[in-house]
């Protein structure tokens, strides 16, 4: 019995930690506001969400045009790599990498 509860146990949360969680909601950026529909955490714990407008931008609300790599509405995929790292594509061809995914050795591929 306890063997087949182990099992069980350790079926579930790996199925469970390869599900692309996603998240709805919107927030405000320079006056405008931006609807989400999922998001993916880096590994220095930054939260970043994408939506269905080519809005990529850190949940805390810094954005990319902040950075130097490239306006909000140029970003239109994020991708996770199997070794946990998280790529930004863009439509003009660039692919920034922006850290690691803590956890997970899965691919999640969100394109807008």
């Amino acid at each position: 019995m306890r063997k087949t509860f182990l099992i069980i146990y350790i079926l579930l949360t790996v199925l469970l930690s390869m599900v692309n969680y996603s998240w709805a909601g919107s927030w405000e950026y320079k006056g405008e506001t931006v609807d989400t529909d999922h998001m993916v955490t880096a590994s220095d714990g930054s939260i970043w969400t994408g939506g269905s407008d080519g809005y990529t931008a850190q949940w805390n609300g810094s954005a990319w045009e902040n950075k130097g790599y490239a306006t909000l509405r140029q970003i239109n995929s994020l991708t996770t790599a199997p070794d946990g790292s998280v790529w930004a594509g863009g439509q003009d061809g660039y692919t920034v990498l922006l850290g690691k995914v803590k956890g997970l050795h899965f691919i999640i591929v969100m394109m807008f």
